[in-house]
């Protein structure tokens, strides 16, 4: 049933063999269009991609314009303005974020998104689509509000909650829930904006990246721990922040990405109760999600998961810091050397400082 619902994400394209023949003729003429397209743009290119390929971007766009747009150019368009990819945007339009979790929140500028990515990817490939749309709280609420509400009541026969992961000492409740479900909700947001666009199997590979990091090193959506995936069966995840696993990026094959990026609504319901049994206690916990249910899922399907340790990206803020600690070796550098990469790739006098002695958090402000 699982495996079923992940092919009917591509809307019956693997029924009526006929009509499928048709389609796919007409998308294997418009992906030679592409591939010559983009050759003749950026030059020939040693590796073939079987066909175009997607860089889908979700989330709360914090600090984008000062912290992220730079690196996104450096290390994701850039490198992959050699392929024949397409750009997905659905972002959260939420002007401004109170302190929590993720930081002292601060004021969000979601004006210039849209247009500043555009132009910059229109840059670098200038046959590629760039679709861009937001969802405000308003729309978040309407469309998920009753399973937020369900995550927040939910208890098992002895009086615990079902989903907040309540051994997880940093969550707090119930803001952190709400932000997991948000989170999903932009995923699988970007992935349907996607679908909106080609129904079928159009695209051969995937990547799915957030708006409030800063990429520090280049993302080749064809490669894994420097190596090419010419039989395109790897999905990639980053090898930092495993809580056991990282759960803020994934590259890969269309049909295993797409359990990362549109399952989640639709596992989570037998994955807390599994739970019970298997580890009590962290419910709905978004890296213990991917490791006992997505990431088996994608496996299932033959696909190999790799954690790729050259893959390192820190997260922005919306008061304009960037945590210098997320990732990067050796560990008791990383300040000092993460600080010395944004410099070098935004040109600004970036300075790090202790934000946090107990945790050993590093941010910069540039």
């Amino acid at each position: 049933m699982i495996h079923r619902s992940i092919r009917q994400l591509f809307r019956g394209s693997f029924r009526r063999p006929l009509v499928l023949s048709v389609l796919l003729l007409g998308f294997s003429w418009h992906r030679l269009c592409r591939t010559l397209q983009t050759e003749a743009a950026v030059g020939y290119v040693a590796f073939k991609p079987p066909g175009p390929c997607a860089i889908n971007l979700y989330g709360l766009p914090r600090s984008f314009q000062e912290n992220v747009l730079d690196a996104l150019v450096e290390n994701v368009i850039r490198p992959n303005s050699k392929y024949p990819c397409d750009y997905y945007v659905y972002f959260h339009r939420l002007e401004h974020e109170p302190a929590g979790r993720s930081g002292n929140g601060g004021e969000i500028n979601v004006q210039d998104i849209a247009p500043l990515l555009r132009e910059q990817v229109q840059l670098y490939s200038p046959y590629a689509q760039v679709v861009i749309e937001s969802f405000t709280e308003d729309d978040f609420w309407q469309a998920r509000g009753a399973f937020v509400n369900r995550t927040r009541t939910a208890r098992n026969e002895h009086g615990d909650f079902l989903y907040v992961p309540y051994k997880d000492n940093s969550f707090v409740y119930p803001d952190t829930t709400d932000n997991i479900v948000r989170m999903w909700h932009g995923q699988e947001g970007v992935w349907e904006l996607m679908m909106q666009q080609h129904a079928s199997p159009y695209y051969e590979r995937v990547a799915m990246l957030r708006l409030d990091v800063v990429y520090l090193t280049p993302l080749d959506v064809w490669t894994y721990q420097g190596k090419i995936d010419v039989q395109n069966e790897y999905a990639v995840i980053p090898a930092f922040a495993t809580n056991p696993v990282n759960d803020r990026l994934i590259m890969g094959p269309t049909l295993a990405v797409a359990w990362w990026a549109a399952q989640r609504f639709a596992l989570v319901e037998a994955h807390v109760q599994r739970m019970q049994t298997l580890d009590l206690g962290w419910g709905m916990h978004d890296e213990r999600f991917l490791k006992y249910t997505i990431l088996p899922a994608i496996e299932e399907e033959g696909y190999h998961v790799v954690q790729d340790r050259d893959i390192c990206f820190l997260r922005s803020r919306s008061d304009g810091t960037i945590w210098l600690s997320d990732c990067g070796r050796p560990k008791w550098m990383r300040g000092r050397r993460n600080a010395q990469k944004i410099r070098a790739i935004t040109g600004k006098p970036c300075q790090p400082h202790r934000l946090n002695v107990v945790k050993d958090l590093y941010v910069v402000l540039c």
